[in-house]
């Protein structure tokens, strides 16, 4: 597989997260997402793709809304800028694993806007 391959498809996997988790009302801008997903592990990116996929096809699982709601929130550019100026260089890889695990998690989560009601 060429490195050019590698990119398309990066970019086609961050255009069907952004544009699913738009549709799902957790709407965020498209390059903080790609910058996060770029920045994800490997298992990571399957899990939020496995997430987005699910999101997609109508599926209402808690668990898919939390990690895309805790992408979303880890990758926000204001938040990336906010801890730059605090001295904080972060990867979304181990932010997203640490919201997503441990006591932190319902504080991050909280953060975050209620997913909609249907």
């Amino acid at each position: 597989m060429t490195q050019a391959h590698v990119s398309a498809s990066d970019r086609h996997i961050g255009r069907f997260v952004w544009q699913t988790m738009g549709a799902r009302a957790l709407g965020c801008a498209p390059q903080d997402i790609m910058t996060a997903l770029a920045e994800l592990a490997p298992e990571q990116m399957e899990q939020v793709y496995g997430a987005a996929l699910a999101l997609a096809k109508g599926g209402d699982e808690e668990a898919h809304f939390d990690l895309l709601r805790a992408l979303r929130l880890v990758s926000a550019n204001s938040l990336r800028h906010a801890l730059h100026d605090q001295g904080v260089e972060y990867r979304t890889a181990v932010l997203l694993r640490h919201c997503l695990e441990g006591l932190e998690r319902q504080e991050f989560l909280l953060a975050c806007p209620a997913r909609p009601k249907r």
